[in-house]
């Protein structure tokens, strides 16, 4: 029982979190979000004007969806898969999916460098 704990566990973490990131991603791609301090792609080129700001954050908003998609495809097989044990290579995999997020942040901040 507790292995179908943890993979239900994991599925509806891995969910809200894709869920989340999508959602986060949505003002981004659509260029409603001017220059703040707490909500954004804040990166040093990304404050240095408004231009920059939206360009910057519609392309992470991009890479924020296209990642949360993944960790949504993830969430779906975790829920798919026979029960994980509580050790290997496939509670890593499922634990950390919701990490996925960073190559986001870093694909958006090497763009940000050819701005």
């Amino acid at each position: 029982m507790d292995s179908y704990v943890l993979n239900i566990g994991l599925g509806v973490g891995n969910l809200l979190c894709g869920c989340v990131f999508i959602a986060l991603a949505r003002p981004l791609v659509a260029g409603r979000i001017s220059r703040n301090d707490y909500y954004g792609m804040r990166f040093k080129k990304a404050l240095g004007s408004e231009e920059n700001w939206i360009e910057i954050n519609k392309v992470g908003g991009l890479q924020m969806r296209r990642w949360g998609k993944v960790v949504l495809v993830i969430s779906i097989t975790c829920f798919a898969f026979p029960p994980l044990p509580a050790t290997g290579f496939w509670i890593w995999f499922f634990g950390l999916a919701p990490a996925l997020i960073l190559i986001a942040c870093w694909q958006t901040y090497n763009f940000s460098k050819h701005l």
